[in-house]
């Protein structure tokens, strides 16, 4: 029998007045790939706004960093989740923070800035991922997942759940009593991943959590 999955926002979305700084705007690989930020994940769940980031800027330029929907980190740890970057939330003020500014991460030299990322397991199979786990871009999802992703990052972060089911659907394709086993869900998040996959012009028959 699997080990029931907890899964959750981690952090406590609030929304607070910000300004928006000019700066120029380069995707978080992007950046990292050029070597003007360093860059750490740390994991706080399994879905929804879970991955704190840490960026550091290692130039005097002024970055925006932002984040494309789609992007994969793999998990270098073995066993352990590898996860689909959705959309950026918003600053902490420190790692330790509960609450989440809607501000842009703008880098600063010497500096580190904290993000939050609204981000998905790939693997619902695979352990969840723990605080110490290291992760590398691993490219982008496949076209099929690539609509759904598109789809996801445009809706409210509150159905993590059924984004996530509607994710897992697509990845693992378990039926309703496997995943059952692994994660608690209502019916409300069941009807929510299957009105995903429908906007997203995926038919939710061909999956065996919507069949009979």
């Amino acid at each position: 029998m699997y080990l029931l999955r907890t899964i959750g926002l981690g952090l406590l979305l609030i929304v607070l007045t910000g300004c928006t700084i000019n700066a120029e705007p380069l995707s978080i690989q992007e950046a990292s790939d050029q070597g003007l930020i360093d860059l750490e994940f740390k994991t706080a769940g399994t879905a929804g706004s879970v991955l704190v980031m840490t960026v550091t800027g290692k130039t005097d330029r002024s970055l925006r960093i932002t984040i494309p929907a789609g992007l994969i980190l793999d998990n270098q740890t073995d066993y352990h989740e590898d996860m689909v970057l959705i959309a950026y939330e918003g600053r902490l003020d420190t790692p330790e923070d509960t609450y989440i500014q809607p501000r842009a991460l703008v880098t600063q030299q010497a500096t580190a800035r904290y993000g939050v990322i609204e981000a998905y397991s790939l693997e619902l199979y695979a352990e969840p991922g723990a605080e110490a786990d290291v992760y590398a871009f691993d490219g982008f999802v496949d076209p099929e997942l690539q609509r759904l992703i598109d789809h996801l990052a445009l809706q409210s972060s509150d159905e993590f759940v059924g984004k996530q089911l509607a994710i897992w659907a697509l990845t693992d394709n378990p039926d309703y009593d496997t995943i059952s086993e692994i994660i608690e869900f209502s019916e409300h998040d069941l009807a929510q991943a299957r009105t995903f996959l429908l906007a997203a012009k995926l038919d939710p028959t061909n999956y065996l959590l919507f069949q009979e």
